[in-house]
């Protein structure tokens, strides 16, 4: 960093330090005056993690509750978001301000889901935001989360097939598909994305998790499509062998991945051997 940036940072953090000092006085002393807001919007785009302020904000706006002071509230987490979209407290404290705008508006809902989807859209790799949609997708639709969270998780993942939120996502609605969606389709869909994407880590990671017995025919079957010079197919086979406490089938994908020639791939043998 040059001798200006480090100046810089210096300065915010000065800056933040004496506005901090001034709010917890404030916040100790009681005083939830509505303008004490603007002075911590100040530090909050400072320091957007202090958990401590935001407390302090939402008890602000429990004291001076009015709906357009929410909808201000709702403009400023935006501000918040915009400077960084994975900021756990941000997320919380907008859920405070939509249960608190009525929590069964469908118009309140809808908007927000939009303003949602549309942070997925430019990076679906955001756990928060994931955790948030499943709030809204609940009190919108009435259905258990899991059911929206598949759908969206579809065009994410197709999108990008590194998307490891978005597979963290659709694993969590796989722990309900015993009552709710065949399993097969579900390998279905995992199969296609690993054709079109068979080096993707986060695919196999995924069809590792949910594989059975009986999806390891399919394993082989790409190991046949992609020549055995590649490693993953193997390693993978070994892991999902492994977790399924298949001794012998795991012994024989150990052997074949000691077949498997190249430097980086010694090394992930290795660590799949232990």
């Amino acid at each position: 960093k040059t001798e200006e940036q480090i100046n810089a940072i210096k300065e915010k953090s000065l800056t933040y330090l004496k506005l901090n000092k001034m709010l917890l006085e404030l916040y100790r002393g009681g005083d939830y005056d509505v303008k004490n807001l603007d002075i911590l919007n100040k530090a909050l785009m400072l320091a957007p993690l202090d958990s401590t302020l935001w407390n302090y904000r939402s008890k602000i706006l429990n004291i001076n509750f009015s709906q357009e002071l929410v909808n201000l509230e709702l403009g400023f987490t935006v501000k918040a978001l915009s400077l960084n979209p994975k900021i756990y407290t941000v997320w919380d404290y907008r859920r405070l301000l939509v249960q608190l705008l009525n929590e069964k508006n469908l118009l309140v809902l809808q908007t927000e889901m939009d303003f949602i989807n549309s942070i997925l859209k430019k990076d679906g790799r955001n756990f928060h935001c994931w955790n948030y949609r499943r709030f809204l997708a609940n009190l919108l639709t009435g259905k258990p989360a899991f059911e929206s969270d598949l759908e969206d998780t579809d065009w994410l993942i197709k999108k990008d097939f590194s998307n490891y939120s978005a597979f963290y996502q659709r694993y969590l609605c796989f722990q309900n598909f015993e009552k709710h969606t065949e399993k097969k389709t579900e390998m279905e869909f995992i199969k296609e994305c690993l054709q079109i994407a068979p080096n993707d880590e986060s695919l196999w990671t995924y069809f590792s998790l949910i594989c059975g017995k009986e999806d390891l025919q399919f394993v082989d079957e790409l190991i046949q499509t992609l020549g055995e010079d590649d490693a993953r197919p193997f390693i993978y086979k070994a892991k999902i062998c492994f977790q399924l406490g298949l001794k012998e089938e795991f012994q024989e994908a150990k052997e074949d991945l000691k077949k498997i020639k190249g430097v980086l791939q010694e090394g992930i043998v290795k660590e799949v051997l232990g």
